[in-house]
């Protein structure tokens, strides 16, 4: 092999998946497959959906919002997810024999994902008639890292109350999933997940009654390790709760289904309402763990 061979990049694939049951890509992947900026990509969805006839094909577009990672923080990024008639219209306006030999490839991923799908539905319709519906059981969304906080908060509670490592409750949730990492874990089995974790912190035995011992005189200390061990029994059973109220509230958020849904007072009224859960239950937090760290700071100096 030569080193220009060596050095040369890989050659991209077709990104096309699942989405709500429908085989799509999105604006991300077709920028990245293009070579084209994201924001010229988006200007150019944002042009087309301004000049298609209402109710027409706007459907085959989803405007969405997605979590990228940069040097300075997890941010929130505009995307728009486009099934194939969406795909189709998009890449009509990219013109050259360039873009013709990478429109290809990329219909020809939308055929297998469709021929797939045909496939396994035919097949499950042929193993028994109590299958409603094949593209319920394909309905395979990714999740995110907002998707994913509450079953994270609830196997750090879990880690607690156990005393393993975080690590170590973390990889066994991945081996019951049969994951080799928690991004593969997708939306749809997150409720799941948070069951199975739940299941494993019930399981778990009652701690020991407390044995009576012979009255003596408590020092200070003694009583504030017994009051201290309650705040933190507290806020594991608070965990709890927090982690199963913030997944009913994100199934409350109203659905984004069409473009214009992203702006609108309802959303925006949910996601600040959401935001706020987020900020009074990490300020609760810190609040309870700052009133520890004090409280053993006035002890160590008594002593």
């Amino acid at each position: 092999m030569s080193q220009a061979e060596l050095l040369s990049p890989a050659p991209l694939s077709p990104s096309v998946s699942l989405h709500s049951g429908r085989p799509a890509t999105t604006s991300l992947e077709v920028a990245k497959f293009f070579g084209k900026r994201h924001d010229n990509v988006l200007r150019d969805v944002d042009a087309l959906l301004s000049q298609l006839p209402e109710n027409s094909l706007q459907h085959n577009f989803e405007e969405t919002y997605q979590e990228q990672e940069t040097p300075f923080g997890v941010k929130q990024i505009r995307v728009f997810i486009l099934y194939r008639d969406g795909f189709m219209l998009l890449v009509m306006g990219y013109t050259g024999k360039k873009a013709l030999s990478m429109k290809l490839p990329y219909i020809e991923a939308f055929n297998r994902m469709e021929e797939e799908l045909a496939r396994q539905k035919e097949a499950a319709r042929n193993i028994t008639q109590d299958i409603v519906d094949f593209p319920g059981s394909l309905s395979i969304t990714p999740s995110s890292v907002a998707d994913r906080k509450p079953l994270r908060a609830l196997v750090g509670s879990w880690a607690q109350v156990s005393g393993l490592p975080f690590a170590a409750c973390w990889n066994q949730l991945k081996a019951a999933f049969n994951l080799a990492n928690i991004k593969e874990l997708p939306q749809e089995w997150i409720p799941d997940a948070i069951d199975w974790v739940q299941k494993r912190i019930d399981a778990l035995p009652a701690p020991a009654p407390a044995t009576a011992l012979p009255a003596s005189p408590s020092s200070p200390t003694d009583d504030a390790e017994g009051h201290l061990a309650a705040i933190r029994e507290h806020i594991r059973q608070i965990h709890r709760h927090e982690e199963s109220l913030f997944l009913l509230a994100r199934k409350a958020l109203p659905p984004v289904r069409k473009p214009g849904d992203m702006y609108s007072p309802a959303l925006r009224t949910g996601l600040t309402a959401f935001q706020s859960m987020e900020d009074c239950a990490g300020a609760l937090d810190y609040s309870l763990r700052a009133l520890e760290s004090a409280a053993r700071t006035m002890l160590a100096l008594g002593r």
